[in-house]
Parts: structure tokens; C-alpha cells; sequence
């Protein structure tokens, strides 16, 4: 692998880490060796490919922790 990049949902934003290649990582080594571990491992296993869902290259949904976007511009009534 040469490059990592992690989005991990936060409060109110997502936090996106990359590693561009192993000596940017060699720093995080002990903290991201689970990680890596946990990915390697995921990759053995194959999932059945879900036939009614629409793909979206694992992108987070627009709308996250009770956001709903920008205002309505309609007025109440």
C-alpha cells in the first residue's frame, strides 16, 4: 500500500488524514497497526455485492449528525 486515506466522522465535519506513502506513516507505525491490520484482514473476506443498493464509493452521507444542509428558502406559512 502507498497510500492511506482515513475520513473519520467528527461532530460537526469529518477529519481526513493521508499518508502519501510508509515514511509519512512510519511516525503513526504503533497507532495505525491495528488499523492496517484490521484492513488486511477485511480483504480476505468477500461480501455479496447488494443488488437493490446503488453504489456510492463509500462516500459519508451529505447530511451527517442532524444536518440537513443549508436553510430552506421557502417561508413558512
Amino acid at each position: 500500500m502507498d497510500t492511506l486515506l482515513v475520513s473519520v466522522p467528527r461532530e460537526h465535519a469529518m477529519q481526513n488524514v493521508a499518508f502519501n506513502n510508509a515514511d509519512e506513516r512510519k511516525p503513526f507505525e504503533k497507532d495505525l497497526k491495528p488499523f492496517l491490520n484490521f484492513l488486511k484482514n477485511l480483504q480476505k473476506h468477500k461480501a455479496p455485492v447488494a443488488k437493490t443498493e446503488k453504489g456510492n464509493n463509500c462516500e459519508p452521507p451529505p447530511a451527517m449528525y442532524g444536518s440537513a444542509g443549508p436553510a430552506s428558502r421557502e417561508e413558512p406559512k
